[in-house]
């Protein structure tokens, strides 16, 4: 199914490499450690994908109907929807994919340290730092991650977009 690049999409989450020390020395950047700062204390537990929004339409499904939509979220299979994170407040992060839906064949997890600074969310994994920026709403309740994406439609084409990824606390 061509919503395969919406997954990989997801799961880089925009992240942007903003620095990394591949020396034979081994210096790796430290994981974050330390008491959460109040403001980061929002982020401590279980959120999950609840929206997935384009800025252009694009046609995902293969239903023999020319049928685009701004509402990716509705076009994905539920495995393509299933990404949750988990935040704890000894600042271990982990982010899930394909865990909870029913036959998934990508399931992937992985662990990282993590800090929130402003709106900006630093991640530490495998002595690399990565930062999102995040966008909250509600009473804290959701947050958002936009990233400029490559997506291929079901006519093989593909569309550069912008696209909002929602995710809810659980």
């Amino acid at each position: 199914m061509k919503t395969k690049i919406i997954v990989i999409a997801i799961a880089t989450m925009g992240l942007i490499l903003t620095s990394c020390n591949s020396d034979d020395d081994n210096n790796c950047l430290p994981d974050y450690t330390g008491e959460l700062l109040e403001a980061e204390e929002k982020l401590v537990g279980t959120w999950t994908l609840t929206g997935i929004e384009a800025e252009d339409e694009i046609d995902l499904t293969d239903d023999d109907t020319e049928n685009p939509s701004t509402n990716l979220f509705a076009q994905v299979s539920d495995c393509e929807k299933d990404l949750i994170y988990t935040f704890d407040d000894a600042r271990v992060m982990k982010f899930m994919v394909g865990t909870t839906a029913t036959d998934c064949d990508n399931e992937t997890e992985s662990t990282s340290s993590w800090k929130l600074t402003g709106n900006r969310l630093y991640f530490v994994n495998t002595c690399l730092e990565f930062y999102m920026d995040v966008t909250f709403g509600g009473i804290n309740t959701a947050f958002a991650i936009e990233s400029d994406v490559v997506i291929t439609n079901v006519e093989d084409e593909d569309i550069e977009t912008t696209v909002t990824y929602v995710y809810t606390q659980i």
